[in-house]
């Protein structure tokens, strides 16, 4: 694992166009991508079976620290694998692909069915703030 907390070691990295990570905490990375020019951050979490990546800036912009507490802010719209902005209509779509990846004929009808009891303003809700009663309703 490369040390892309200290300037001198990130100076002697080689350019690649992978990014050099250094895990933070389990499923959590900040990684440094070596360039000609010098380097830019990137944050990455991996949650639920998926790999998210976000670019974070330049190292001439940001020093390691501050790179560190981006991906951290990054890191926290996620609460239990989920992006807080994910509403009910992004899990619909989700699963709509996952079943459909898995050759599931049925997924059409799961769809079908769910157009016609899914009003508007309920895909709209966010999952996150989701209640029984909007569930009920």
């Amino acid at each position: 694992m490369a040390r892309i907390d200290l300037i001198g070691r990130r100076e002697r990295l080689p350019v690649r166009p992978a990014p050099y990570w250094r895990t933070i905490r389990r499923g959590h990375a900040l990684g440094f991508r070596r360039t000609r020019f010098g380097g830019t951050w990137v944050a990455r979490i991996f949650v639920n079976g998926k790999l998210s990546h976000k670019a974070l800036g330049e190292e001439r912009e940001l020093t390691y620290e501050e790179a560190l507490a981006l991906a951290e802010q990054w890191w926290k719209t996620f609460a239990d694998g989920v992006p807080r902005d994910y509403d009910v209509l992004d899990a619909l779509e989700d699963y709509a692909h996952t079943k459909a990846a898995d050759g599931s004929q049925t997924v059409w009808q799961d769809l079908d069915s769910i157009n016609k009891h899914v009003t508007g303003e309920f895909l709209a809700l966010k999952l996150g703030e989701l209640k029984t009663a909007d569930l009920e309703r």
